[in-house]
């Protein structure tokens, strides 16, 4: 089993409240006191929770190198780059102990600022069920279990979100996509589907 293999992000984050999904973002503004803020003990909870669901993810290792700007960087609406100081990573596995991806968490030393999930992909309709497995539990864990109730975008589910994303980005025939909703209990959530050549990288970057 490789667990060492990783997976790095650049993440362009746009600040800016607009009104449409994939091109721009959605903008949802409510009360909800289910989740305020995330911590990095909530790494526990989302390894519980997908070990339920028969993914493995390891125990978090703290990236004090150089490499940190692969785990836990991003660039602002000016493209200046901004690089967490304290960042967490913990690899993802199958049943199988096959290598799924990685999840990072990053900020400060005392209080995160950041959460990314990204999953490797063969080809761009396999692994769909890990996707949402995956992706469905860090938004449930870190944001708030109340998707069904607020539908933020028009989206029953997670899994709808990500289907129309898929289907964007295959009607698009770029070579990356992304789409965004904002204001989900005060956090900015980013899906991204991009290609590598020879396999497709799915993130998810959850934002404070």
């Amino acid at each position: 089993m490789n667990t060492k293999k990783t997976f790095s992000v650049m993440i362009t984050i746009v600040l800016a409240s607009i009104a449409v999904v994939f091109a721009s973002s959605y903008t949802l503004d409510f009360d909800n006191t289910n989740k305020i803020g995330f911590t990095y003990s909530d790494s526990k909870l989302i390894k519980n929770v997908l070990s339920s669901k028969d993914i493995f993810m390891s125990t978090p290792i703290r990236i004090s190198d150089y490499t940190v700007k692969q785990y836990c960087m991003y660039f602002d609406q000016d493209n200046d780059q901004h690089i967490m100081d304290y960042c967490l990573t913990s690899a993802l596995t199958n049943l199988h102990g096959e290598p799924l991806g990685n999840i990072n968490i990053g900020g400060n030393s005392e209080h995160p600022q950041m959460a990314v999930a990204l999953i490797e992909t063969s080809d761009i309709d396999s692994r769909q069920e890990t996707i949402v497995s995956v992706f469905d539990t860090l938004i449930d864990v870190l944001v708030c279990d109340c998707w069904e109730e607020q539908q933020p975008g028009g989206f029953a589910s997670v899994s709808d979100w990500i289907a129309a994303a898929k289907a964007y980005y295959v009607e698009s025939e770029q070579n990356s996509t992304k789409s965004k909703i904002s204001g989900l209990v005060g956090n900015q959530l980013i899906l991204e589907i991009t290609s590598t050549g020879d396999s497709y990288l799915w993130t998810l970057i959850v934002l404070k």
